[in-house]
C-alpha cells in the first residue's frame, strides 16, 4: 500500500490507508519512509513519546529482574510501586490497585463502590466514554453505540453532562456512585461549567454516593495540571487512570482510592481477581513513570507548547471559515476544532495524511478533529504541525 492520497470518496469505509513502520518521539514513518508528525498519541498511551528510550530501558530492566509475579501473594515490589504512585495522588487518595487496563480499573471501581455503600445503581453522563467492558460499556454515550452489545450491565442511569439539575434528579438513596470524566476528551474535548464538578462533589456527599472520576485521557499533565479535576479544586473518592502510566510498552490500568476503604477491598473476599492484578512489571513501571509526571517541569512545558498550539489554531480558524467552525475547545495539550460537516472532516483528515500530519476525529462528535500529541512535543514541532495542517486545509479548499 502506498502513502495516503486524496481520492474521490472520503467516507470512513474508504479512508486512505498506510502502513506504519517506525516510530520515535512524535514521528511515525510509513513503509516508504515518509514521515508523519503525529498529533494523536492513542489517548495518552504515548504521552512520553513513541519508542521512548528511557521507558524502554526501564521495562527491560524490570523484565531482567522479575516476571509479573503471583497476584494472590503479598509483594514487596508491588508495595514499592504503590508507594511511588502515591506521590502523584492528592490526599486522601493513598491506595492503588493495578490491573491490566484502564477499562478493567473502571470496572473494579464500580464493583468496589457497590460494596462500600451497599447500594445498587450507578449514574454516569451523556457524552462519556469509559471503555468497552461491563459497567464501562453500559455508561458509554449512545453515539458509540453500546446498545449493539445489549443486554448491557444493569443499574446504570445517564444524566446530562454539565447539568447538576439532571444529575440531582437521578442520584438517590440507592446510588452507589456517580461516574464522570472531568473533561470529556473522547466526546469532543468538552469541559463542564466551572462550578459543575464542585456541585457534583457536594451532591455526592449529601446523598451518600461516591464519586468516581475517569482521568484516563485527561490526567497525567494532559490539561496542564497533573489531574484535570485539579482545575476545579475537588478530589474524587475513586480515580481511574491508565494509558499514560504504561509508556506505550506494558499494559496497565490503575484504580486509586481512599485509604480507609482498604479493608472493604478484601472483605469478605476480594472485590476483583484476575491473573494480572498487581503484576509486578506493570505496577513497577507505573510507579517509575509517576516520577516523570510529578516533575513540575512537565506541566510547565505542556502549558507553554499548548499555548503555542492553541494560538496557532485560533489564527487558522478565521482564515478557513468556509470549512471550519469558529470553535476551539481544550486546554494544556488537548484541543478540538470542528469542520462544517462530517464529510468535510473526513476530507481534512485525508488531506492531513497527504500533508504529513496524522490527526484523529472524535468518535462521538463527527465534526470534531482532535489535537492530542505526545506531551514531549517541542515548540518547533508544534510549528511544523501547524504548517502541515494549514497545507491540508488549503488542499481541501481547492477540491
Amino acid at each position: 500500500m502506498g502513502t495516503a492520497t486524496l481520492g474521490p470518496d472520503y467516507s470512513r469505509t474508504q479512508e486512505p490507508r498506510w502502513l506504519q513502520k517506525d516510530r520515535a518521539g512524535v514521528w511515525i514513518s510509513d513503509e516508504h519512509g515518509k514521515k508523519y508528525l503525529s498529533m494523536f498519541c492513542a489517548g495518552g498511551t504515548f504521552n512520553l513519546g513513541f519508542n521512548a528510550l528511557d521507558v524502554r530501558s526501564a521495562v527491560l530492566s524490570l523484565i531482567e529482574q522479575h516476571d509479573a509475579g503471583m497476584w494472590p501473594l503479598p509483594s514487596e515490589r508491588r508495595d514499592e510501586a504503590e508507594s511511588q504512585f502515591a506521590s502523584i495522588l492528592p490526599q486522601p487518595l493513598t491506595r492503588t490497585y493495578f490491573v491490566a487496563s484502564a477499562a478493567e480499573a473502571f470496572e473494579v471501581a464500580c464493583k468496589f463502590a457497590k460494596r462500600i455503600t451497599g447500594r445498587q445503581t450507578l449514574v454516569s453522563a451523556t457524552g462519556g466514554y469509559h471503555g468497552h467492558v461491563g459497567f464501562s460499556l453500559a455508561m458509554d454515550d449512545d453515539a458509540l453505540p453500546p446498545y449493539t452489545y445489549a443486554p448491557l450491565a444493569g443499574g446504570v442511569r445517564k444524566s446530562v453532562y454539565g447539568s447538576i439539575e439532571s444529575l440531582s434528579g437521578l442520584v438517590d438513596d440507592n446510588t452507589a456512585a456517580v461516574c464522570l470524566e472531568a473533561i470529556q476528551i473522547p466526546g469532543g474535548v468538552v469541559s463542564p461549567p466551572e462550578d459543575y464538578l464542585a456541585k457534583v462533589r457536594r451532591l455526592c456527599d449529601e446523598r451518600g454516593a461516591l464519586l468516581i472520576l475517569d482521568e484516563v485521557q485527561g490526567g497525567l499533565c494532559r490539561t496542564g495540571k497533573l489531574w484535570a479535576f485539579a482545575h476545579y479544586d475537588i478530589v474524587p473518592d475513586f480515580l481511574v487512570t491508565g494509558k499514560g502510566i504504561t509508556g506505550g510498552y506494558f499494559p496497565c490500568g490503575a484504580l486509586s482510592y481512599r485509604g480507609e476503604y482498604g479493608s472493604a477491598f478484601s472483605t469478605p473476599k476480594l472485590v476483583h481477581t484476575t491473573s494480572y492484578a498487581g503484576n509486578e512489571i506493570g505496577s513497577r513501571l507505573a510507579g517509575i513513570l509517576a516520577q516523570r509526571y510529578s516533575d513540575p517541569a512537565l506541566c510547565i512545558h505542556v502549558n507553554a507548547v499548548g499555548a503555542r498550539l492553541s494560538g496557532g489554531l485560533k489564527n487558522l480558524l478565521p482564515a478557513y471559515s468556509d470549512i471550519l467552525e469558529p470553535i476551539l475547545r481544550g486546554r494544556g495539550l488537548i484541543y478540538a476544532i470542528e469542520a462544517k460537516n462530517p464529510l468535510l472532516r473526513e476530507k481534512i483528515l485525508a488531506a492531513a495524511l497527504q500533508s504529513g500530519i496524522f490527526l484523529r476525529g472524535s468518535s462521538m462528535n463527527h465534526c470534531a478533529i482532535h489535537f492530542q500529541p505526545p506531551l514531549i512535543i517541542t515548540h518547533e514541532e508544534v510549528d511544523e504541525a501547524l504548517d502541515r495542517f494549514e497545507r491540508a486545509l488549503a488542499l481541501v479548499t481547492k477540491t
